[in-house]
Parts: structure tokens; C-alpha cells; sequence
């Protein structure tokens, strides 16, 4: 059964970033100038958008935010903010506790210490995914700039 040009480009577009080509693909595509330039224009697309923006983009403006409430009315910037002082703050306070317990609870049965470690370390835990997940878009800008130097 031949297939024409649109059907080798559907199927092309269609797989996912790094998926292997079908054999049928790869003969077409080295067989067909036509289709073989397409890609070859796709990929070139793909390296140059992949490269970071050389003109500034002011983020003080308040063109993202108009844009932002004009898809979104209920979209509120500073919901939702806490400062990284706030989390250091609670950081150390619960470091602190950590660390004044065993002096403050000398006469406790070994099992009640055991809990209030438990509890602490689930605390920390719970602290711990809090402030990575409210600050995710951070920790993804620093991993991507790191990927790019």
C-alpha cells in the first residue's frame, strides 16, 4: 500500500521526542527530498527556539499580568507568596526544636522520645515537600539555567 507525503509527515509528527522512526518512515524519508527538508527545517526550528532569548524581556511591565487576567479574572500574582524568610524562619525554628528536645526531655521513656522524633522527622518531611512544591518554578529555572551554561 503507498502512502503519500502528508501521511510520512502525520506519522512523523506524531511520535514523541526521541522515539525511534518506523522502518516505512526512514525509507520514505530517505527517499523523498521533499519530506527529508521538511524535517530537516523542523529540527533547525527546534535547535534555534531551544536557544535562549537574546532581546530583553522586561519583567516589570505589566503586560504579562494584563494578559494573565485577561485570560484569567480571578488570576492574583501575590496569591499565595510566601518570602524565603518566612521559610527560613521555620527552618531553624524547627531545626531548633530538634535540637533542644533531648535536652528539655530527659526523663522520658525511650518510646515517647522515639514519637517526638518521628513526629519531627515527618514534620521536616512534610516542610521539606511544602517548600519545594510552593517554589517549583525556582528550583525548575535554576535546573534549566544550569542545563544551558
Amino acid at each position: 500500500m503507498k502512502h503519500n507525503c502528508d501521511y510520512y509527515m502525520d506519522q512523523y509528527l506524531s511520535l514523541d521526542k526521541g522515539e525511534r522512526l518506523s522502518v516505512g518512515l526512514t525509507l520514505h524519508l530517505l527517499l523523498c527530498p521533499k519530506c527529508r527538508s521538511e524535517v530537516r527545517a523542523l529540527l533547525k526550528a527546534e535547535r534555534v527556539l531551544k536557544k535562549p532569548l537574546k532581546i530583553p524581556v522586561p519583567i516589570e511591565s505589566d503586560s504579562i499580568t494584563s494578559v494573565m487576567k485577561a485570560l484569567d479574572p480571578s488570576y492574583n500574582p501575590q496569591e499565595h507568596k510566601v518570602s524565603f524568610r518566612q521559610w527560613i524562619i521555620t527552618g531553624l525554628f524547627m531545626i531548633l526544636c530538634v535540637i533542644i528536645l533531648p535536652i528539655l526531655a530527659i526523663p522520658v521513656t525511650e518510646m515517647i522520645a522515639l514519637l517526638t522524633y518521628g513526629m519531627f522527622a515527618l514534620m521536616i518531611v512534610v516542610y521539606c515537600i511544602a517548600f519545594i512544591g510552593s517554589n517549583l518554578d525556582f528550583f525548575i529555572k535554576k535546573i534549566e539555567t544550569a542545563k544551558i551554561k
